[in-house]
């Protein structure tokens, strides 16, 4: 199986937006699989939306990345975008906690 993904850190007065999952109890960039018919760029806007409540644009392409093992290939990429609208609104279904936090001050 392939699967795609993107995630996307999103930069605002020098801290970074995070997100604690539900599932799996850690702290992450905004990101996810892939729906069909759409890029990864699409995929990092529209997971930014859905997990945070933020509407953002992208500014940057920091990398493509990719993970292989027995078959259960998954690629993904990471983006830098910032914030255009919306407001911080975390899914209740994935999105346990959520927070900006200073390089020195991680989660």
């Amino acid at each position: 199986m392939i699967l795609t993904g993107a995630n996307i850190a999103i930069i605002q007065n020098n801290k970074i937006l995070l997100t604690k999952r539900e599932d799996f109890e850690v702290w992450c960039l905004p990101g996810g699989h892939s729906e069909p018919g759409e890029s990864l760029a699409q995929t990092a806007i529209r997971e930014a939306r859905e997990e945070t409540g933020y509407e953002v644009t992208i500014t940057r392409l920091v990398g493509v990345y990719s993970r292989l093992s027995d078959g259960n290939d998954i690629h993904g990429a990471l983006f830098v975008g910032e914030i255009v609208g919306g407001e911080m609104k975390p899914q209740i279904e994935e999105v346990i906690d959520i927070g900006f936090f200073g390089l020195d001050d991680l989660p």
